[in-house]
Parts: C-alpha cells; sequence; structure tokens
C-alpha cells in the first residue's frame, strides 16, 4: 500500500513474488467455479513446497508475503546479466497482510528491504538481511521489533513471478514514457499500452535503477525502491485483474495458471487450501475499498556508510496497532482498543464519572477518573501517548467532534486523558458518528509524506489498456 495514492484496487501481492501466489490463488478461486470440488484443490496444492515454522494463534489473521532473491534458477547466459550471481539469498521485499475474512477486507503493509532494524542474533541491520536465518528469521524480526503477530507464511522467488506471467500470455499495462533500466534489463521503448512478457514484467518490477524518456532527455527516477514499490503495486493490481479474467475466460488456461503459481510457492504447513481461500476473496472482488495499501511509515537516513530506510515510530504506530489486531479494517480504531483516563476540567459535580461511564457504555476500555490540575478549562483537550494519535481521534469522534488533540509524552499507563472542558456535550457511539468530517488519519507515508500531502512524481495510477 505503498504509501501513495495508488488504488489500492486487488493488491494481493505487491510485488512480483507475491504476484505469483495472488495469481495463483485467485486462478484457483476460477477454477472452483468450473470444477468446484475441495479435493480437486486439495490434490493442486499438494504441489506447493512446505516448510515448518513457528507461528502465531489468534483471531487476527496476517501473512507474511516474502520475495526471495535467490538466483538459484540462473542457467542461461541472457539470465546471469540480468540477476548477476549473488550468493546466498535475501528477502527482497516483505509484506504483512492482514486479512479479515467476515468483513472481506484487507491491509497490505510493506516494509522496505533497507528499513533498519534489529535482527535477533545478528544485532543492527537491513531487514532484508534477516532472511539469511531463513523465513523464521523474518518473522522473529518482525515480533522483536514491532511485535506484529505472523499467522501464515508464503515465498515466491524471481523463477516464480516469471512462469505465472508467462503462463496467463503476458500482462498488459500502461506505460507513460519509454522506460529502461540497464541493470535489470527493462527496455520499452515506446510509451502507451505494452504486453510485457515473464521477463520483461520481472525487469519492470525489479528496476530500481528506473529511468523515462522526457522532454528528449533520460531522467532517473529519484525515488528509488520506493518508487519500485509503487509500480510493482500497479502492476499487481492488473496483474491479478487480468488472471482472473484470463482464467475465467478460458478454463484450461486458469488450471495451467494454477500449476505455474503452486510449482513456484513455499508456504508454512498449516497453510490449507481454505485457508488461503479467506485471502483471496477479499482480493477477488474488485472493490478500491476493499485492500488498504501502505508502507510503514519512514524517512531516509544513513548507519555508517550505509544509505539505510529509518522507522518514523510514532507515525508507525498506529499502524502495527492495525496488524496486531486493534480495530477494523475499514481503517477505524475500535474503542475497545483505547484506553482513556478522564479529568473534570471544569469543577463541576460528577462530570468525570459521568463522562467515563458514557465512554463505558460505548466501549472504549476505563483508564480511572479524576480532577484536572486546575478547573475552569473551556475546551476539552484530548491528551494521548506516544504511537496513540489514532485512538486519541476515535475519542474525538465519539465526542461528536469535541476536543483539541494534544501529543503528551507524561501519559503513561492509558492511551489517551480526557480533560473535560465546558464545551464537552456528551459522548455518542463512534461508529454511528460517521457523518462527523473527522475520519481517523490513515498511515500512508512516502518519504514521510502523509496521505493528503503532495505527492512525489511518478505516484498516479497509470490508465487502464
Amino acid at each position: 500500500m505503498a504509501g501513495s495514492s495508488t488504488p489500492a484496487y486487488f493488491s494481493f501481492a505487491s510485488w512480483r513474488r507475491r504476484a505469483l501466489f495472488a495469481v495463483g490463488l485467485a486462478s484457483i478461486l476460477v477454477v472452483v467455479g468450473y470444477f468446484g470440488a475441495l479435493g480437486y484443490l486439495n490434490a493442486k496444492w499438494a504441489n506447493a513446497r512446505e516448510v515448518s515454522l513457528e507461528l502465531d494463534a489468534g483471531p487476527t489473521t496476517n501473512f507474511l508475503i516474502l520475495g526471495s532473491d535467490s538466483r538459484a534458477f540462473v542457467a542461461s547466459e541472457q539470465d546471469a546479466e540480468s540477476f548477476g550471481e549473488v550468493g546466498g539469498t535475501r528477502a527482497d521485499t516483505i509484506f504483512v497482510v492482514r486479512v479479515d475474512p467476515d468483513t472481506r477486507k484487507a491491509l497490505l503493509v510493506s516494509f522496505p528491504r533497507d528499513l533498519w532494524v534489529e535482527i535477533p542474533g545478528q544485532g543492527n541491520s537491513k531487514i532484508n538481511a534477516a532472511f539469511q536465518d531463513g523465513p523464521q528469521g523474518v518473522i522473529d524480526t518482525l515480533r522483536a521489533n514491532f511485535d506484529i503477530p505472523i499467522h501464515h507464511y508464503v515465498e515466491v522467488d524471481f523463477a516464480g513471478f516469471r512462469n505465472i506471467v508467462n503462463a496467463m500470455g503476458g500482462v498488459e499495462m500502461y506505460v507513460p514514457a519509454p522506460a529502461r533500466d540497464a541493470k535489470t534489463g527493462l527496455d520499452i521503448p515506446q510509451a502507451g499500452c505494452t504486453t510485457l512478457t515473464g521477463d520483461q514484467a520481472l525487469a519492470w518490477v525489479r528496476s530500481r535503477q528506473y529511468q523515462f524518456f522526457e522532454s528528449g532527455v533520460w531522467r532517473s527516477d529519484p525515488s528509488g525502491d520506493i518508487g519500485r514499490i509503487q509500480r510493482q503495486q500497479d502492476f499487481i493490481r492488473r496483474l491479478i485483474g487480468q488472471g482472473l479474467d484470463a482464467g475465467a475466460r478460458n478454463p484450461l488456461r486458469g488450471d495451467d495458471l494454477i500449476d505455474a503459481g503452486l510449482e513456484n510457492i513455499t508456504i508454512d504447513s498449516d497453510l490449507g487450501v481454505r485457508g488461503a481461500l479467506k485471502l483471496v476473496r477479499v482480493f477477488r472482488s474488485g472493490n478500491p475499498e476493499d485492500v488498504e495499501m501502505t508502507t510503514v511509515p519512514h524517512v531516509l537516513g544513513r548507519r555508517g556508510a550505509a544509505s539505510v530506510v529509518l522507522l518514523q515510530e510514532a507515525d508507525a504506530e498506529p499502524l502495527f496497532e492495525r496488524l496486531r489486531g486493534a480495530g477494523t479494517l475499514d481503517g477505524d480504531v475500535l474503542p475497545s482498543n483505547v484506553s482513556v483516563r478522564v479529568l473534570n476540567g471544569t469543577g463541576g459535580s460528577g462530570v468525570a464519572t459521568r463522562t467515563a461511564r458514557q465512554l463505558g457504555e460505548v466501549g472504549f476500555l476505563p483508564g480511572g477518573i479524576g480532577d484536572a490540575e486546575r478547573f475552569g478549562y473551556s475546551q476539552t483537550e484530548i491528551h494521548y501517548a506516544e504511537g496513540a494519535q489514532a485512538k486519541a481521534e476515535v475519542v474525538k469522534k465519539a465526542l461528536g467532534g469535541v476536543g483539541k488533540l494534544v501529543a503528551d509524552e507524561t501519559v503513561q499507563g492509558v492511551d489517551v486523558v480526557l480533560v473535560v472542558g465546558s464545551d464537552f456535550a456528551g459522548v455518542s457511539d463512534p461508529g454511528e458518528a460517521r457523518g462527523v468530517d473527522l475520519p481517523i488519519r490513515r498511515v500512508a507515508h512516502v518519504h514521510g509524506q502523509a496521505e493528503g500531502d503532495p505527492e512525489p512524481a511518478g505516484t498516479d495510477p497509470s490508465p487502464e489498456c
């Protein structure tokens, strides 16, 4: 979901390897319509590679979708030129997808490969290095740094992505200007609609030194890996949509897509067909509002001689809270995940007690009551702890839009401290207050930019072909 205005669309796996898994599973759904038997699907599912992992349990369902940069498939001179002969394996792309099977919505969060983290057993490094300890290393790193539970795992490599695109007969997409990248072999000489083969598609989604021809000059995309994320998201949206369409028009091609997909993925040993279908049902709807895509809030920085991506902790925390299971997947934080201490700032009798009771009646967690340090507050204030701004906004919505939001490092033990002022008019269910023009802020950053800020160049969604 890189943090751009790129439409959410299906965007199951915003990157190449996920593309394989996304289209493979989407194709399974197509085949279900023709063959209709779980037994058939289970037989196909047995072709996927499995790995035994220490995963989390609980009501939340988070999929770790990982793209490996393994060069094990490199055999031809052309592949060697395009991919090099890099030893070892790293996580080239990392996504966590939270799925709500009841509402059929999803939140897809991209973790930049250069994000600076502490890797258990390794020390501080870029997050992609965690894969040196296998998928369990990435899972443990996400837990240790961000307290994010992982319930299922899917991995796809370069070869898998290429195979699924070829099985589809290529992916048609719009390219706004001639494009190239000498390192990946990308070479698109004409602007407009073009059909990318597996090799061309792989060069497109791998491009980090992307150049485009404008006003007679070749220009470089300054956004680097983040720009790549945005192009990949647009590509995967098209890949999934065209994959579904291809399977619907030609059942045999749908069957080929399943075979190409499942032969090139690795899944956790607990992920069965039924669990996978829960994921795909979200992405097959075609409703742009069903899948929210974003990138972990960050800024660019340096650690020693290395250029790295640094987490913006305060902005990232509400996003991580949602991956931990707080709130709904339409962007709302639930009152049941917000603890509130109420302080009487007016001096009126029983103000804090009544307000706390009203907040409890609409689902907020109790955090105690008391008097403010003074009386005479004319304006209600909503003080929030670090990383709890989204929760404070839920409280404000419950107050009908009344209240001044105040970031307060002294808030301890609760998410929000509500100081009731004379403008306080009562509490309503925030779920029923959607008419208030105070939507909960959705974290969607690119280079530290929030949703609503001016967008970097190149983030506009491309036209359909």
